[in-house]
C-alpha cells in the first residue's frame, strides 16, 4: 500500500515520490488512464459481411512518466542518483507496486517492472534536467484500489443456543448460526481476481459465486490448523503455502483464473461435505478498473 502520497498529482515507486511538492516534476503520464492494447478474438465470416464476435482481452499496460528534475537545493546529482537507485531494472521477474494519484488524492495501483529509463544531459543540466522518462510494463493491465479488502464466512450451522424453559421474558433466542452465505460488493468497473482461503477442519470445501454461476471446489480434507490458499490471478492452489493441491480441483469447478468477482454485487455460498464449526472461508480482493 502506498505510504508516501499526500495528494493528487503524485507518483510513488520503490520508495521514491514524484510529482507535486517534490523535485521530480511530472510533465506527462501516458498509459495510465488509456486502455491498453487489445487482443480481439473476432473471426471474419467467409460467406457474408462482418465477423463472428469474439472476446476482447487487454494486453499488458505500458506506463510512461516524463519528468523534469529541478531540486530546490540545486543538487541535481543527488536527485539523479536517487532516481537511478529507485528505477533499477528487476532481475527476479517480480512485479512491484506503482501507485498514482492523478485526478484526486485517492491513489490507484498497478504492478509492474521498470523497463526503460532516460536521463538526457542537455544544456543547463547542472541546474535542471528535462526530458527524463521512466517506463513501466505491467503484465496485469488492471488498475487496483490501494487497499485490499476482505470478507469471510463459516459453514452453515444452527444456533448453538435457544429458548430455556421455563420461559422468562424478555425471551432470549440465542446467537444466530452462520448461514454460509456472504455478499461481496466491488466498486471497480471490471471483474477482479480474488485470493480465496479455506481454513480447516474442512472436508471437500467449495465456494460458489451465485452471481456468475462459477465455483471452486477441492476433493480432499483440510485438517484443523491447515489452510488452502487459491490465488485466482496466479492460478495456484497451495496447502499451507507450500504444497500444490491444484490437481485436486473438482470436475464441476472452473480453473482458478476464471473465478472472478464481477463489478458490483456478488452473492457467494460456502459449503463442504461436512459442516465443521471451525471451518472458514476468506476472500481478499482489490477493486479493479480498466
Amino acid at each position: 500500500m502506498p505510504n508516501l502520497i499526500t495528494g493528487a498529482g503524485q507518483i510513488e515507486w520503490n520508495g521514491l515520490l514524484m510529482g507535486d511538492g517534490t523535485e521530480y516534476f511530472v510533465q506527462s503520464l501516458t498509459g495510465w488512464r488509456e486502455t491498453p492494447g487489445m487482443d480481439i478474438g473476432s473471426e471474419n465470416r467467409p460467406m457474408v459481411h462482418g465477423a463472428w464476435a469474439g472476446r476482447v482481452l487487454s494486453q499488458e499496460r505500458v506506463v510512461t512518466a516524463e519528468l523534469t528534475l529541478s531540486p530546490a537545493d540545486g543538487d541535481v546529482g543527488a536527485a539523479v542518483t536517487a532516481l537511478e537507485r529507485a528505477t533499477m531494472p528487476s532481475e527476479d521477474g517480480l512485479e512491484y507496486e506503482l501507485a498514482v494519484a492523478d485526478l484526486d488524492a485517492e491513489p490507484k495501483v498497478a504492478f509492474g517492472q521498470v523497463t526503460r529509463r532516460s536521463v538526457p544531459l542537455t544544456v543547463g543540466y547542472g541546474r535542471r534536467v528535462t526530458g527524463v522518462a521512466v517506463q513501466w510494463n505491467c503484465s496485469d493491465p488492471r488498475l487496483y484500489g490501494a487497499v485490499e479488502k476482505e470478507a469471510g464466512s463459516g459453514l452453515p450451522s444452527a444456533s448453538d443456543s435457544g429458548l430455556v424453559y421455563p420461559l422468562q421474558y424478555p425471551l432470549d433466542y440465542g446467537a444466530p448460526g452462520s448461514s454460509g452465505n456472504l455478499q461481496v460488493v466491488t466498486t471497480g468497473n471490471v471483474p477482479t481476481a480474488p485470493v480465496v482461503t479455506f481454513t480447516g477442519p474442512c472436508v471437500q470445501p467449495r465456494v460458489l459465486n451465485q452471481t456468475t454461476g462459477k465455483s471452486l471446489g477441492f476433493g480432499f480434507k483440510i485438517a484443523a490448523g491447515e489452510w488452502l490458499e487459491v490465488d485466482c490471478r496466479a492460478g495456484t492452489a497451495m496447502l499451507n503455502g507450500a504444497v500444490d493441491r491444484l490437481y485436486l480441483l473438482t470436475p464441476d469447478s472452473v480453473p482458478p483464473e476464471e473465478f472472478e468477482l464481477i463489478a458490483g454485487t456478488n452473492d457467494l455460498t460456502f459449503r463442504a461435505f461436512r459442516d465443521d464449526a471451525d471451518a472458514q472461508l476468506t476472500l481478499r480482493w482489490r477493486d479493479a478498473w480498466l
